[in-house]
């Protein structure tokens, strides 16, 4: 029940006064930090992957398995593979210009909306 007095509310404490640190996102050398830390965890398998790759049975460097990958029936499998990308990305790129096209030359339902 209220007795005719405002009810005085105390200021929320500043994240400072509470000890808590500043945002995350704004400290660079933690962003930094951050960034390298998902970068390797990204790249660390594909790198030693790609070393897998070029190693042969006893240890030694080769590149055996991609001669192999190169040649033959897989070749053929490859050059489809990419004709069948370009065919998609170059279909993709003209309907896109298309719809963008089309969509720019719109006119704005929100203009004459009342306010």
């Amino acid at each position: 029940m209220s007795h005719g007095r405002p009810h005085r509310h105390r200021p929320c404490p500043s994240a400072q006064a509470l000890g808590l640190a500043q945002d995350p996102r704004r400290d660079p050398l933690r962003a930094a930090r951050r960034r390298l830390s998902a970068g390797a965890v990204r790249l660390y398998p594909i790198f030693t992957t790609l070393l897998l790759s070029l190693k042969n049975a006893d240890g030694s460097l080769t590149l055996h398995w991609y001669v192999e990958a190169l040649t033959g029936v897989n070749l053929s499998v490859l050059f489809t593979t990419l004709r069948i990308s370009a065919e998609t990305a170059l279909l993709s790129l003209v309907f896109g210009f298309i719809l963008a096209n089309a969509i720019s030359r719109l006119k704005p339902l929100w203009r004459h909306w009342p306010c």
